[in-house]
């Protein structure tokens, strides 16, 4: 499944503040090619936890998977099943 944004938020709930949206632009979404990306917060991308649940999509299946990455030098969430815009 093509999922063409991702929410980087404050924690690891779904209510969480959005910080910022990255957007994937290949395939079926709109606008140019290439995606946005952010860097993960640990090496290796690891520390993946257990959070609030969240969809991917309207009625979609329900994941609690938050992966740590780095907003602006700060600790932030991305829902970790809904996309790869993370750089190790």
């Amino acid at each position: 499944m093509l999922h063409c944004k991702l929410n980087v938020r404050s924690g690891t709930k779904s209510s969480a503040t959005v910080l910022r949206t990255l957007y994937n632009r290949n395939g079926n979404c709109p606008g140019k090619g290439g995606h946005d990306s952010v860097p993960c917060w640990l090496n290796k991308c690891g520390g993946i936890t257990a959070g609030g649940s969240y969809t991917c999509q309207s009625g979609g299946k329900s994941y609690k998977s938050w992966l740590p990455v780095k907003h602006n030098g700060k600790r932030a969430w991305v829902a970790v099943k809904c996309g790869t815009y993370v750089t190790p």
